[in-house]
């Protein structure tokens, strides 16, 4: 049975279930589903902060290797010009 009403259409299905908790339910579920998204981008934004930091604290452990590196050769070039004052 169909009961016409202004705005909302409700109909009984059985035991004085309307489809207006039926809509209710629905609404529900669009809810979850704005939950849902929210945490999702919540989450994408915290992948992409700790991403962001990975990358910064590599990039600090380059230019440290670099740095590392450098005085390393300094140090050698310093060691070949001794050797070679020596031996003249």
């Amino acid at each position: 049975k169909r009961y016409p009403v202004a705005s909302v259409r409700t109909y009984t299905v059985g035991l004085d279930i309307t489809v207006k908790t039926a809509q209710k339910q629905r609404k529900k579920g669009r809810d979850s589903e704005k939950e849902k998204l929210k945490r999702k981008k919540e989450r994408q934004k915290e992948k992409k902060e700790m991403k962001k930091e990975m990358k910064e604290h590599s990039n600090k452990e380059c230019k440290k290797e670099k740095e590392r590196k450098k005085r390393n050769r300094k140090k050698e070039r310093e060691r070949e010009r001794k050797k070679e004052g020596k031996k003249d």
